[in-house]
């Protein structure tokens, strides 16, 4: 399996659950993190544009 700590026959329910849960959570920080980030280059790009 490559993908072992989502094996429920071996973790269990609970564990994959929160496996899965805190990959989800990891996600959707990282694609916040890209958006404050696209808008902070924005800001930038239109300052040196005046």
């Amino acid at each position: 399996m490559p993908y072992p700590f989502l094996d429920v026959t071996r973790n269990g329910v609970e564990s994959v659950a929160v496996a899965a849960l805190a990959i989800t959570i990891l996600f959707l920080v990282i694609c916040v993190v890209a958006v404050f980030v696209d808008h902070a280059i924005g800001r930038l790009g239109s300052k040196d544009a005046r």
